[in-house]
């Protein structure tokens, strides 16, 4: 998880104002608040133990820390949406990546790729028993593409290689790679861009 928060800030240390929904701990809302103090960054999670240890342990000016869903916040309200980690929990997906490309013009989302394994290719329901549902990354690419003209896909190749290096270094900026639609890698990291309204 903390290599693809590093990642997912890398992609979006540029932007202004972000949204990011199922904060977690603030990990990327910190990254990219370090990163670029100029941004904006609002972090949503709906877990009240986690967001107000994020709040009190990982606080910068020029973040808010909130419990606030997609459908509250404006069409256009952000430059970018983020969502890492979240679209596999979710039962009614379609939705919230309806919501998501409504609130900003670009977004970036992250989940485990369902071919990362002989064994998770082929389990229904997902091994890991909180994930509703797991995407091959031709799915994945197939179903952003209903909500989004223009999908990136990335990847952290070798990810245990690099989960080994930022357990030494901190500070370890992942390397990330583009993939196409038959990709076994474990994560998957989609920019999205141009929201089919």
């Amino acid at each position: 998880i903390a290599l693809v928060n590093r990642a997912a800030a890398h992609l979006a240390i540029s932007k202004k104002s972000i949204l990011e929904v199922g904060s977690g701990t603030g990990m990327f809302a910190t990254l990219v608040a370090d990163a670029c103090p100029e941004s904006r960054i609002t972090a949503s999670e709906f877990d009240n133990i986690t967001r107000e240890w994020a709040a009190k342990n990982r606080n910068r000016k020029n973040i808010t820390y909130c419990r606030k869903s997609l459908q509250e916040f404006a069409n256009d309200e952000f430059d970018l949406t983020v969502a890492l980690e979240v679209v596999e929990h979710s039962h009614e997906y379609a939705g919230f990546l309806r919501q998501l490309s409504r609130v900003a013009p670009q977004a970036i989302i992250s989940t485990p790729n369902r071919l990362r394994s002989a064994f998770d290719a082929i389990a229904n329901p997902p091994t890991y028993e909180c994930h509703v549902r797991e995407w091959s990354s031709e799915a994945f690419y197939w179903v952003l593409r209903v909500f989004w003209n223009d999908v990136k896909l990335y990847t952290i190749p070798n990810i245990r290689k690099q989960i080994r290096k930022s357990q030494t270094d901190e500070r370890y900026q992942p390397n990330i790679a583009r993939i196409g639609i038959h990709c076994r890698e474990h994560v998957m990291i989609a920019v999205c861009n141009a929201p089919r309204r």
